[in-house]
């Protein structure tokens, strides 16, 4: 069987991709299952890491919210609204580090200059890779007070682990 190639796409007005899924031995995985089956994988993958971690970081994220709540009046978490995978909004978590509970917009609690160093305030995000709001690679989340809208954030790719510590 002889394999298409884009000439020929562009000389018969096929979309490439249809030659592709054509019958002719070049695309006949199923159309859609191998992508599908990959992002089960990358999927597996984000909730055992994410597991994982939690499980060796769980009596540091217990102390630091019993420290928190201990400290000042407020929820432990707070969620900041960012874009994810097609432009829609997720809270991104994190531990509360301020007096007024709004990061950047009031002063630093005591136990908030001691866990923003070593970003340990940073540590719930796991809750947001098990969740599935964020995958381990990919772009980093796009703050939805950063002036930009929807469309301009939208990304075919669901916001990652790696792009948001790269990016801080």
């Amino acid at each position: 069987m002889q394999m298409p190639i884009l000439a020929d796409a562009v000389r018969t007005g096929a979309q490439p991709a249809t030659l592709l899924n054509s019958d002719n031995g070049a695309g006949s995985h199923g159309g859609s299952e191998l992508p599908r089956r990959r992002a089960t994988g990358h999927r597996a993958g984000d909730v055992a890491v994410a597991l994982a971690l939690l499980a060796l970081t769980g009596p540091l994220l217990l102390l630091t919210a019993l420290a928190i709540r201990l400290d000042s009046p407020g929820p432990v978490l707070v969620g900041l609204p960012h874009f994810g995978e097609g432009g829609q909004l997720f809270h991104l978590l994190a531990f509360r580090s301020t007096k007024g509970g709004v990061p950047g917009l009031s002063a630093p609690s005591r136990i908030g200059l001691l866990i923003q160093p070593p970003r340990i305030d940073q540590l719930p995000i796991l809750f947001n890779l098990l969740r599935g709001d964020m995958a381990l690679s990919g772009p980093p989340p796009v703050p939805s007070g950063s002036g930009f809208s929807a469309p301009a954030a939208l990304s075919l790719q669901k916001p990652g682990l790696y792009g948001w510590l790269n990016s801080a």
